[in-house]
């Protein structure tokens, strides 16, 4: 069996731009997930009273 040469380079640059895009996906991900809790418009004192981190006096 003959091997093409530069085969395995180009096997790992398209791994490394596929990780690449796959974490450049996830940060846009997590800033839309933040976009839409920020665009509720809830109070604040309602998230903390939901999540019981609201003290008490």
């Amino acid at each position: 069996m003959r091997s093409v040469p530069g085969f395995t380079t180009l096997i790992l640059m398209i791994f490394a731009f596929r990780g690449l895009q796959m974490m450049m996906l996830g940060i846009i991900g997590e800033y839309l997930g933040r976009l839409f809790e920020q665009s509720k418009g809830r109070p604040r004192f309602i998230i903390a009273e939901t999540l019981g981190r609201l003290e008490k006096p």
